[in-house]
């Protein structure tokens, strides 16, 4: 990121539990809208939904860098951003989906970040995410939660990004 302009918002999207911003520096901002899964079968399809979007803007990402056709990935990482959801959901039911489908967003980058708004948000968040494979940041100040996220993926993937 260059020290005077911010990354760009190379994509926005809205989706119906979901608003992305696909940045120039890799980060997949993913907000949560304040609109409540009225199923388990909903969350299934708000992953379908963003994944779909992301995967094609990194093809378009290793396109562009020439990566394309090389076993070599482009740097992200994910930040969501729960300071919008509606009311924490922690029934099992919902846990279990989240575990379920956390792996999908770990094979495209293991930098992974969550805003919330509440140290109520950050306990839950370190209750169901014990995994010791996992570096998961979990943070309430938006504005330490990027250069995390820009220090992990140069760990991840090297100085590229």
């Amino acid at each position: 990121m260059d020290g005077n302009a911010g990354p760009i918002v190379e994509k926005a999207v809205v989706q119906t539990y979901w608003n992305l911003k696909l940045r120039s520096d890799g980060i997949v901002w993913l907000a949560r809208r304040h609109v409540a899964y009225p199923s388990i079968q909903a969350v299934h399809q708000s992953y379908d939904e963003f994944l779909a979007v992301v995967d094609d803007w990194l093809l378009d990402r290793r396109i562009k860098s020439g990566k394309i056709g090389t076993r070599t990935k482009v740097p992200m990482a994910w930040l969501t951003d729960m300071r919008d959801a509606p009311e924490m959901r922690n029934d099992p039911a919902f846990e279990a989906v989240v575990k379920e489908r956390r792996p999908e967003l770990l094979e495209r980058s293991q930098a992974l970040a969550v805003l919330v708004n509440t140290s109520a948000g950050q306990m839950q968040l370190n209750r169901i995410t014990t995994a010791k494979e996992l570096v998961l940041g979990v943070f309430s100040d938006p504005d330490e939660i990027v250069p995390w996220l820009l220090l992990r993926m140069r760990e991840l993937f090297g100085r590229s990004n």
